[in-house]
């Protein structure tokens, strides 16, 4: 008779070792989590740290998975942040030339730097939006 098929017979539970079913305690995870993290932040492949560490990969991409989540968010925070502040900045400019327009316009025509001034800041807006890559793809794909 074959092992696994003796494992199998009956309750296959008792024979087999309680090692392998240890569940790690929250300060272990915690733990192997940090230590996962800190060798992915060195570099370290998913395969180096797994061996390194002595367990499987798919425990290091599961422990690993939370770790580049974060990152992200992080990430994706920051770029919002600095988003928000290059938008105030143009449109600040953007009342600083419309200002400087209707003013100019008091004494004659309207100074066409002023207006030039309002239109790149539109065009900066645009661009910071991706407006204008989707308007190439639509020309490239017509065209």
């Amino acid at each position: 008779m074959r092992d696994i098929d003796r494992l199998c017979k009956g309750n296959y539970m008792e024979n087999v070792p309680t090692i392998l079913y240890h569940r790690r305690t929250p300060d272990e995870r915690a733990e192997l989590s940090r230590m996962i993290e800190a060798l992915s932040g060195e570099g370290y492949t998913q395969a180096e740290i797994a061996e390194e560490m002595n367990v499987s990969v798919g425990t290091v991409n599961k422990y690993i998975q939370p770790f580049f989540k974060r990152l992200n968010d992080e990430t994706c925070a920051d770029i919002d942040a600095m988003v928000e502040n290059e938008l105030s900045a143009i449109k600040n400019l953007q009342r600083s030339y419309w200002n400087a327009w209707e003013a100019s316009t008091k004494k004659g025509p309207g100074n066409p730097r002023y207006m030039k001034g309002m239109e790149r800041c539109l065009d900066l807006t645009c661009e910071i939006f991706g407006l204008y890559k989707q308007r190439s793809r639509t020309t490239l794909t017509m065209g």
